[in-house]
């Protein structure tokens, strides 16, 4: 038995109840297939006994209807039907049954259904790229292989972030705050001159004596 062999409803329907069994079908395979619920043998048969179910209350309430000959016969057409003690005990205990089948069917149905993923922990580390700190420290200026870095005593990294562009214009941060002194440093950096060196002059006066040549001795 399938869920297509339930939505052709059962021998003793009507047409009209076939009907309503075949949307009731059509609408539950939409809801298990949206949460990947497998249809097993006891996912069709609660779904059978939910159908039989919904048709007898169906059935029942069909028989609150008026009877059009009693009302002609009275005279009042709208004149509403008075239900039998008994028959409304009936309907009473068969809707009741009817939310049984309903809540069973709904039990199946969340046994059935895939557990949810967990939830991620609070404890667990965001998952970094393997690249992520490596571009953190080329942006902040470390040089990890300078010995001053690991050093306790006052060095290089001691110093304000301007006196260490100033430095080693090299170790500029990549931030907009590191390129930003960098520009600033540049800017008032003296521009280099083209024009050639000359060596300063000499503060002793060079004389020039006249060489002369003896006569060599005795």
């Amino acid at each position: 038995m399938t869920l297509n062999d339930l939505a052709q409803g059962e021998a003793w329907m009507d047409p009209e109840e076939c009907q309503a069994a075949a949307e009731i079908v059509r609408s539950l395979r939409q809801s298990f297939a949206d949460r990947q619920i497998p249809e097993t043998t006891f996912l069709i048969l609660r779904v059978q006994d939910y159908l039989v179910h919904h048709t007898l209350c169906r059935r029942l309430d069909r028989s609150l209807m008026p009877d059009p000959g009693h009302s002609r016969e009275n005279g009042n057409p709208a004149a509403p039907a008075i239900p039998d003690p008994k028959l409304a005990e009936q309907i009473g205990k068969s809707r009741d049954r009817l939310r049984r089948t309903l809540k069973e069917l709904e039990d199946t149905v969340n046994k059935l259904a895939p557990p949810p993923p967990p939830p991620p922990s609070a404890s667990a580390p965001p998952v970094i790229d393997a690249n992520f700190y490596k571009e953190l420290i080329e942006e902040i200026g470390v040089d990890l292989n300078d010995p001053e870095f690991f050093s306790d005593e006052e060095n290089f990294y001691d110093l304000p972030l301007e006196e260490q562009i100033r430095l080693r214009p090299e170790s500029a941060p990549k931030t907009p705050l590191g390129q930003a002194i960098l520009a600033r440093l540049n800017a008032a950096a003296p521009a280099p001159s083209d024009a050639p060196l000359i060596p300063p002059s000499s503060p002793l006066p060079i004389v020039n004596y006249p060489l002369s040549i003896g006569s060599p001795p005795p």
